[in-house]
């Protein structure tokens, strides 16, 4: 009896060190992911059911507007501020089953891309969600300045199209004016004085 003892006392020293190594190994995986999602150029908010706010990374920080010392317990208190009703709103209407879970939100100065994915709830813990937040405002103003431009190249063919033939009209009137110079009443004078002027403002 007591060598089956000291068998089972061996046997519970083995798995208790082996689901200490599992714990370890768990646990550095876990540190592993959050300096990862800490160090993304992508903000990352995740959050319970029970809107419990499980992490806030610095780069979400910064897009919402949020200073480093200031702290949350809740996903409601995270965007309480009334600059932030555009992502609240999002995410209420998100969190329904047949609401979209993207969206191109303006907070603030910023244009922002916003996913969210459901976390469904495993065997001893709740579900949660996650949000990813993207800072589109670089993007969004070089598309708009692309956009000016197109316009205004359109704009600028719109404009030559009736300027090249008034001034190939203008240059034949200076030429057939030139031509006959020896007008007693001066009017192949006018005729190429206001010719040139306006060759001269159509170019």
């Amino acid at each position: 009896m007591t060598s089956e003892l000291r068998k089972s006392r061996a046997e519970l020293v083995a798995a208790n060190a082996e689901m200490a190594a599992t714990n370890q190994r768990v646990d550095e995986e876990r540190r592993r992911v959050r300096t990862i999602l800490a160090k993304l150029d992508a903000g990352v908010v995740a959050f319970g059911d029970d809107d419990t706010l499980y992490f806030l990374n610095e780069t979400a920080r910064r897009l919402l507007g949020r200073e480093a010392d200031e702290h949350f317990q809740s996903a409601g208190d995270l965007l309480a501020s009334e600059a932030l009703a555009p992502l609240r709103e999002f995410l209420a209407r998100a969190r329904t089953a047949a609401a979209p879970r993207e969206a191109t939100l303006k907070i603030g100065p910023r244009v922002l891309e916003a996913r969210v994915t459901r976390v469904p709830a495993g065997a001893a813990d709740a579900g949660a969600w996650v949000v990813t937040l993207e800072d589109t405002t670089a993007l969004v103003a070089a598309e708009r300045a692309a956009a000016w431009e197109e316009a205004a190249r359109r704009m600028a063919h719109e404009i030559k199209n009736p300027l090249t033939p008034i001034r190939l009209a203008a240059e034949r009137m200076r030429r057939r004016a030139v031509s006959s110079d020896a007008d007693p009443g001066g009017l192949a004078s006018v005729v190429r004085e206001g010719a040139s002027t306006i060759i001269e403002e159509v170019t």
